[in-house]
């Protein structure tokens, strides 16, 4: 999304400009959703409560090809990846349904330059269980109460690359306009990064 709001100069007093913005988001936004399991499923629910289901897409749900269940993951080749997505969804291990990528997926591996799609994982239940390719990522996600930690906290895993500088973030009356979804301040991972993650008290541990 940053790409997509990057492309166009808005002044956000400008109708003609805000109207050149909705159109490029209403044309190009993606979401690309990788559903495996209750966990992935859930967060897609979540990427269409926030910005509607013409923004989502369903890239694969192994529901299609297993009976209506979880429990597989559908072959690469079946996958129905967006040209050029905002971001494709996955989670590394999905514990309710027993379902677990066994590597980084090829399709969407890297090109020869080095450039490939922004990859968002949540890996909660296998983060620390084996070597992973970290510069696939753009981030990675996990609660460390699974095998890192005492339960409440949360570790983000991030590009800087794929942190906004603030001076380029979109202004909230900007976002307003657009239709866009506004996180709250301490949500926002270029606010973590910028205060070192003590933004506010951590969980403390006894």
């Amino acid at each position: 999304m940053q790409d997509i709001l990057g492309d166009i100069e808005c002044d956000p007093t400008d109708p003609k400009a805000i109207e050149q913005l909705k159109e490029a988001i209403d044309k190009d936004l993606k979401i690309d959703y990788l559903i495996t399991g209750s966990w992935s499923h859930k967060a897609s629910v979540e990427g269409e409560r926030l910005f509607g289901s013409e923004h989502v897409n369903i890239a694969t749900d192994s529901r299609k090809t297993n009976g209506g269940k979880f429990g597989t993951i559908p072959d690469e080749s079946t996958w129905k990846l967006s040209k050029d997505p905002a971001l494709v969804y996955f989670c590394a291990n999905e514990t309710v349904d027993g379902v677990e990528f066994p590597g980084f997926p090829q399709s969407l591996q890297p090109g020869p330059d080095g450039k490939g799609p922004i990859v968002i994982a949540d890996m909660s239940s296998n983060i620390l269980t084996k070597k992973i390719p970290i510069n696939n990522f753009s981030a990675i996600f996990f609660g460390a109460q699974k095998n890192l930690g005492p339960a409440g906290i949360t570790v983000v895993i991030i590009k800087k690359s794929f942190l906004p500088p603030v001076t380029s973030q979109p202004p909230a009356s900007l976002m307003r306009q657009l239709g866009l979804p506004i996180p709250p301040t301490i949500f926002q991972y270029e606010t973590i990064a910028k205060h070192n993650s003590l933004y506010n008290t951590l969980s403390i541990f006894e």
